[in-house]
């Protein structure tokens, strides 16, 4: 059960009655029937921050929040009023089958002037369409793939892509939709994939050059020109029994062969010149893209040059997600990284 709650954190010394909202804190996940695994870790990670809040001297309640509470704004905010806070720690992706309601929640903490943590709607608008990131960042000069985004299968034509190409979905994230059928190297299969995941994501697919060189991941927090963490790699060519790509089993589900054996190496050897580019790169995507709090820039190598492939705000902050394990790389703990994340997140209002 993935549960969408609001985890109440009332700080535990020398509180006056008076004083109770501005010591509450609402953790908000998302609640709904479903066993998908990317879903189930945000509940796994609610409770990584609701132990770790403990520890730092908060008293921990929760309330849930469910689907029917985005009937109207009234009954979203009347969950928080009932809750007397006024500032959320926001670990809400949206729902299975509606990502988007993330951006709709944030948009009331908001206009409500509520506090909360992470990215603010406009930043999590854009980077939920991913042809729109890639338009922001090319126009601003940042290497991006050639791509272009299909919402009918009759629009395609296999003579305007250059094979080998890379097809995933435009509006979703956490890897969802990406499987090894996403590379197409042979034109006689691309209009039946792209048929394919246009069925299962019938909003539109992204149909993109595929880079083959490394990967690079770069988490970064706090405002431009902000903090940086570990920068981690993942050589392909040391995987070749696999896609030359993470899928979704090889990033969510600890079964597969995929996600015990390719491991993305942090502080590792990286080449001076390609760290420092990397840094400079995370940095610009951050700020044309107004990312704040915490976020993740993705990187291929293609030739020697870096080229941004997505940009994650608000990344999974398991204890052992990637991101943490960027962060410990440079000597922070996992009570340091939350404790920034609150910092930031309740220093300023979001317009």
């Amino acid at each position: 059960m993935f549960q969408l709650a609001l985890v109440i954190l009332q700080c535990r010394v020398g509180t006056k009655a008076k004083n109770m909202a501005i010591n509450n804190i609402i953790i908000a996940i998302g609640k709904e029937d479903c066993c998908r695994q990317d879903v189930i870790e945000v509940e796994r990670c609610s409770q990584s921050v609701e132990q770790t809040l403990v520890g730092l001297g908060y008293t921990v309640k929760k309330v849930f929040i469910e689907k029917k509470d985005f009937v109207s704004k009234k009954r979203v905010l009347n969950k928080v009023a009932d809750c007397r806070a006024d500032r959320v720690f926001n670990l809400f992706e949206g729902f299975s089958d509606d990502s988007f309601k993330e951006i709709e929640f944030i948009k009331i903490l908001e206009a409500e002037g509520i506090l909360f943590t992470g990215n603010a709607s406009a930043t999590l608008k854009i980077c939920r369409d991913k042809f729109k990131v890639k338009e922001v960042l090319s126009k601003e000069g940042v290497a991006v793939p050639e791509g272009k985004l299909i919402k009918r299968s009759r629009e395609v034509d296999v003579n305007d892509f250059n094979l080998p190409v890379f097809i995933k979905p435009c509006y979703e994230d956490a890897s969802l939709g990406i499987d090894k059928d996403s590379l197409v190297i042979k034109k006689e299969y691309l209009v039946a994939v792209i048929k394919d995941k246009l069925r299962q994501f019938p909003q539109g697919v992204l149909v993109e050059e595929f880079i083959s060189g490394k990967e690079y991941t770069l988490g970064m927090m706090g405002k431009y020109p902000y903090e940086m963490l570990g920068v981690s790699v993942i050589d392909y060519a040391e995987y070749k029994k696999f896609s030359p790509f993470l899928t979704y089993r090889a990033k969510w589900e600890y079964s597969s062969k995929e996600f015990k054996e390719i491991l993305p190496k942090i502080g590792g050897r990286i080449d001076r010149k390609v760290k420092k580019e990397i840094i400079r790169l995370a940095k610009e995507t951050g700020r044309i893209l107004s990312c704040r709090g915490y976020f993740r820039v993705d990187f291929r190598e293609k030739e020697g040059k870096l080229v941004v492939i997505d940009a994650n705000p608000n990344p999974d902050i398991n204890k052992d997600s990637g991101f943490i394990k960027q962060a410990r790389a440079e000597g922070l703990s996992y009570s340091e990284v939350i404790s920034k994340i609150i910092s930031f997140g309740f220093k300023q209002r979001y317009a």
